[in-house]
């Protein structure tokens, strides 16, 4: 099941029955297990069992800071968040702060939602820039998962980095600048294999603005982005 949402606690009874039903019928098929709390790190880390399973696999999910890898995507908290750096400190917040305003500015909402969203977008701004996310965060996020591996025991070539990825809002006409997503791109990817983990990344095309394509439409991954990954 991708991204199970469950808590760690009320998910693992459900996957050790699903496990268990499996290996009933195939003994030796190989599983790719996510953890609880939608397959973020917390929720494999918090995984027990299944490690002795040779054809078991680990994966979890990495989106972070949110703040950074979803601005602009709909629906959700950072759906008003514009501009926003990586890392955190490479340029002054109060740039993203503007741009957001101005965003929510041209957004269909009255005017008291206007000032809700205003609020709620600085507060996920300066949060942001309190947590001065960088790529020595990634390491200690992704030390995480190795500890829990080497404690299980798991081998390192188990763990997958199932998905990572960050809006590109320039095919949405917004601002984020592409250096700094292809540095994100980069210090994930690089961290992942240091750690000894394989990685796919969200996604070649489609799926609302998170595509690694040229542009819309394009079957032709964007050169600075096949470059961070490796390809080139």
């Amino acid at each position: 099941m991708n991204e199970p949402p469950p808590r760690a606690g009320v998910w693992q009874p459900m996957l050790n029955a699903a496990y268990a039903a499996v290996r009933q019928s195939a003994p030796n098929l190989w599983l790719v297990l996510d953890g609880g709390e939608e397959g973020n790190l917390e929720g494999t880390t918090q995984l027990n069992g299944f490690g002795n399973d040779p054809n078991v696999l680990f994966s979890f999910h990495y989106y972070r800071a949110w703040q950074f890898t979803h601005q602009g995507l709909a629906g959700m908290a950072a759906q008003y968040l514009t501009d926003v750096p990586y890392p955190t400190r490479a340029r002054p917040i109060q740039e993203s702060i503007e741009a957001t305003a101005a965003t929510i500015a041209r957004a269909s909402l009255a005017p008291s939602q206007k000032r809700q969203a205003e609020a709620a977008a600085r507060d996920a701004l300066e949060s942001y820039r309190a947590s001065s996310f960088d790529r020595a965060a990634i390491k200690r996020d992704f030390d995480t998962v190795a500890r829990w591996a080497r404690d299980h025991p798991v081998p390192m070539e188990r763990v997958i980095l199932g998905e990572f990825g960050a809006m590109n809002n320039e095919q949405r006409g917004l601002a984020t600048r592409q250096a700094e997503r292809r540095r994100w791109f980069s210090d994930v990817r690089e961290e992942a294999e240091a750690h000894g983990f394989a990685w796919a990344a969200w996604v070649h095309s489609g799926s609302i603005g998170f595509s690694l394509v040229k542009r819309a439409g394009s079957p032709e991954l964007d050169p600075g982005i096949a470059k961070v990954l490796g390809f080139e």
